[in-house]
C-alpha cells in the first residue's frame, strides 16, 4: 500500500492543530511552517479535514483552526479514508476471486491497524500525556 502525501500531511496538520491549538486558533501559515509544507496544500488539506468535520475554523486576523471533540477519537485510519483512495474495496471480478478475497483480506488488516492508533495516542506517545490538549 502507498500512502500519499496527502494523507501525510492530514496527519501532521491534525497533529499540530491538535497540539498547538486549544483556546487559540492555529493558523495554518504557522502550521504549514512547523511542518515544512506548502501553505496553499496546506490549505487544501485542511479543508478536507474541515469538511469532515475534524476542525473548525474561525476568521478574523486571529484566526485560525481548532480541533473538534471528533478530532480526540478520530484515528489514523479515519485520516487516511479521508485523503486516499487506495483503502476503497476492490470489485470482484469471478476469474479473480480468490486474489480478490486476498486483497479484501489484507485491507481489512491494514484498516485494523490504522484504527487501532487514535490522534491523542500519537500525541501521548510524542509527549508524557495528552491532558495539556484542550480539545
Amino acid at each position: 500500500m502507498k500512502i500519499s502525501a496527502k494523507g501525510v500531511y492530514a496527519i501532521e496538520i491534525m497533529l499540530d492543530i491538535m497540539e498547538y491549538g486549544g483556546r487559540t486558533p492555529v493558523a495554518i501559515k504557522d502550521v504549514a511552517a512547523r511542518r515544512d509544507i506548502s501553505g496553499k496544500y496546506a490549505e487544501q488539506v485542511v479543508g478536507t479535514l474541515n469538511f469532515a468535520g475534524l476542525v473548525r475554523s474561525t476568521r478574523g486576523p486571529k484566526g485560525g483552526y481548532f480541533a473538534t471533540e471528533a478530532a480526540r477519537t478520530a484515528t489514523v485510519g479515519t485520516i487516511l479514508r479521508l485523503t486516499e483512495n487506495v483503502l476503497k474495496e476492490h470489485d470482484q471480478d469471478q476469474e479473480n476471486m480468490s486474489l480478490t478475497n486476498v486483497i479484501k483480506d489484507l485491507e481489512h488488516a491494514i484498516d485494523k491497524v490504522l484504527d487501532s492508533y487514535t490522534l491523542v495516542d500519537i500525541l501521548e506517545s510524542m509527549h508524557d500525556s495528552a491532558d495539556n490538549y484542550v480539545i
